[in-house]
């Protein structure tokens, strides 16, 4: 799950850019204790709440390229 660290470093990257999109994906390595799409809810509710207007977050189970090249 996010955590404030993860937080900080949207908020200073929001600040440097005039959109900041945040992707969450998946890992076949690792056991999270939240689903996919609890993460992305649980990472859209903070940014949220911390005002962040010019965040985006996104979830893939595919690879980050693969959601690159269809945003372009």
């Amino acid at each position: 799950p996010i955590t404030y660290g993860h937080l900080n470093i949207i908020k200073r990257a929001a600040a440097l850019c005039d959109e900041l999109i945040v992707m969450i994906s998946s890992s076949d390595t690792k056991k999270p204790t939240f689903t996919l799409a609890e993460r992305a809810a649980m990472t859209t509710q903070a940014v949220e709440h911390a005002l962040l207007t010019n965040v985006r977050v996104l979830w893939s189970a595919d690879i980050v390229g693969s959601l690159y090249l269809e945003l372009g």
